[in-house]
């Protein structure tokens, strides 16, 4: 019998060496704020998130998606957010100069492959700001020298995919694309129940501190556009306490917000 129970044992620990050697170590792309994790069986459900710079062991992926337990979920994650940690550095998806170019610093006009994805797989929904004069482009790829794919008017809703801190990743004609995160603003839709709406009200080129307390020597934790939407919870004096996105919450001043009809 004890001969038995060791080979169980001995069994059930070489399962688990193969489990470990067989996971690979990724980092999140520190350029984003946070990795939405998914439901395998159904993208369009958001298990949780993973922020930027954050390592994750991913059981295996394919050419789009890495496959994970997440809070002991099988979950998912986007392989294009994560670099491997044999990396050096983290690395942009930036498409190769070649030795041939009479400019080294032209940049490359080559169309990236598109990744297809549908609205219900969108994170966030946000609008683009109404303090630009005509449009925001829409590229193929986060980089300036992408390829144009389209343009998206002001007020016009935007699906988000993810949020980084420069680049967002949208879903734009059935299919991956990016726009400049400065240029859009949450309309309330991820924001939560309760509470009232109001809307932040800043001079042109300026923006709101969203702070840890209500006072201005604490520390900021987020930066609003003119036009953004919170929800004001509870009120002191001259400060409010807001939700700002659906999980993230902090104190604002009182005479930047202006309340929204219902």
């Amino acid at each position: 019998m004890k001969r038995v129970l060791l080979f169980l044992v001995i069994v059930v620990a070489l399962i688990a060496i193969v489990s470990v050697v067989s996971a690979e170590t990724y980092t999140v792309n520190p350029d984003i704020d946070k990795l939405n994790v998914r439901a395998q069986y159904d993208s369009s459900v958001i298990l949780g998130g993973i922020r930027g710079g954050r390592k994750v062991e991913i059981d295996y992926h394919d050419k789009y998606w890495g496959y994970f337990t997440y809070d002991g979920t099988p979950a998912k994650v986007y392989m294009d957010y994560l670099i491997p940690s044999a990396d050096v550095a983290p690395q942009e998806s930036t498409t190769p100069t070649t030795t041939t170019s009479s400019s080294p610093s032209k940049k490359s006009t080559k169309k990236s492959e598109p990744v297809y994805a549908t609205i219900d797989e969108a994170a966030y929904i946000y609008y683009v700001t109404d303090s630009i004069r005509s449009h925001i482009n829409v590229r193929d790829a986060k980089s300036e020298g992408a390829t144009i794919i389209g343009k998206l008017e002001p007020g016009e809703k935007v699906y988000v995919l993810n949020m980084g801190k420069t680049w967002t990743r949208i879903v734009y004609d059935n299919r991956h694309a990016f726009v400049y995160t400065k240029y859009l603003v949450d309309g309330g839709d991820n924001l939560p129940e309760g509470g009232e709406l109001y809307k932040v009200k800043v001079k042109k080129n300026t923006t709101l501190n969203v702070r840890v307390g209500a006072d201005k020597k604490t520390k900021s934790i987020k930066k609003l556009s003119n036009g953004a939407y919170v929800k004001v919870f509870e009120e002191y004096d001259s400060w409010s306490f807001v939700y700002y996105s659906m999980n993230d919450f902090g104190y604002v001043m009182n005479q930047f917000l202006v309340k929204v009809d219902e």
